[in-house]
């Protein structure tokens, strides 16, 4: 009983340790191209070192759901080569421990990494893609776009603004409209208050204390087009600074609402403010959210009997066939995914068929292991 749970706690440490390693080695890798990416949707309305802060500590918790089951994988395999490279898999075979004893450690810290990567997925996804696209809504409400001292120009349209007087209101300012039956119009204002209205990506600049003037045509006289002002709404439409991200996609709804939205029609209203007008992208999300953290458990159940069988026989083998399964696995996983959402094949048998596949070739792996002599 003790030689037995010792070993199993020595199993379980190993496994535990070197996926530690790997998702420590893994995170960093699939963490920067993603917060660059995010980091690029900022620039153009400008960021801040808080801003950073706050979309990196949110990509780095979604990042954890994916890295979680590639470290795990990649940990698994090493151990397991480490293992049977020093013999001691052998041992541990010829002391009369059966595939179970072995199964059984890396199953419980595969069930441990898939409940963390559940929470992940299923829990807390949805909330950080909220939470980075409510940043991004605050940078453009504040006029970050805007800086002081610096023309920036949007299409026809350029703006000046002398100085900041708070996280939306400018000093002196001014304004050359080009977009007019091509006479430019300038405005020149005391302040203005920024506001952006990213549900219809209008650009708005209440501006007080002013002078509006339109070029003159030739032989006008230029004091007809002066206008002065003490308060003036200017607004345009800028749609490029929020794109579509007033409209929620399948990754910012909760499990809950993608159930309802998964069984609505197409026409309904419950689209009105969604990105997609399909349910099947959003059946496709919901099984993915599930069937995700499941990959920990079942790759501990493919990989032990691998390594018993020999194909595991050492650290570096270990690394490159961790490196094989996850290309192939999750290279079918994208393709049938996309298929899901394209209306190729159907949501559920298009997800959970890789994870499918696994199951199967564990379920031989291991029956091939318990006809095996010792």
């Amino acid at each position: 009983m003790w030689p037995t749970r010792t070993i199993s706690f020595y199993l379980a440490r190993e496994v535990l340790l070197c996926t530690l390693l790997a998702f420590l080695v893994a995170t960093p890798v699939i963490l920067l191209p993603n917060v660059f990416k995010q980091l690029g949707d900022f620039a153009v309305v400008g960021i801040t070192f808080v801003d950073v802060f706050v979309v990196l500590g949110w990509v780095f918790l979604l990042i954890a759901g994916y890295a979680l089951p590639i470290a795990f994988v990649f940990g698994l395999l090493l151990a397991m080569g480490r293992l049977h490279g020093d013999r001691e898999i052998s041992a541990m075979r010829a002391c009369g421990l059966g595939t179970a004893a072995l199964v059984a450690p890396v199953v419980g810290v595969a069930g441990l990494l898939s409940i963390a990567t559940a929470v992940v997925s299923i829990g807390l996804e949805h909330h950080a893609w909220k939470q980075i696209e409510a940043t991004k809504r605050r940078v453009l409400a504040r006029g970050a776009v805007i800086e002081p001292g610096h023309f920036i120009r949007f299409g026809k349209r350029m703006i000046l603004a002398q100085d900041r007087l708070g996280p939306n209101r400018f000093q002196n300012i001014m304004i050359e409209d080009e977009a007019a039956d091509g006479r430019p119009l300038l405005i020149f204002a005391e302040t203005a208050e920024y506001v952006f209205e990213y549900r219809t990506g209008m650009l708005r600049l209440i501006l007080g204390n002013g002078d509006l003037r339109l070029e003159p045509y030739p032989n006008d006289r230029f004091d007809e087009h002066r206008v002065s002002f003490a308060s003036f709404d200017y607004s345009f439409p800028a749609p490029w600074l929020a794109g579509d991200y007033w409209l929620f996609r399948p990754n910012q709804l909760s499990f809950a609402e993608l159930r309802r939205v998964a069984a609505s029609e197409p026409d309904s209203e419950v689209f009105a403010n969604l990105k997609y007008r399909q349910p099947r992208h959003y059946r496709s999300h919901m099984h993915r959210m599930l069937a995700v953290p499941l990959i920990p458990i079942l790759f501990g159940l493919f990989g032990v009997p691998l390594t018993v069988l020999g194909a595991v026989r050492g650290r570096a083998r270990g690394v490159l066939l961790a490196l094989l399964l996850l290309a192939v696995y999750y290279g079918l996983f994208i393709f049938t995914y996309d298929a899901a959402r394209a209306g190729r094949l159907p949501a559920a048998f298009a997800v959970w068929s890789p994870n499918a596949l696994v199951f199967a070739g564990a379920v031989l792996l291991l029956l091939r292991v318990s006809r095996s002599p010792m």
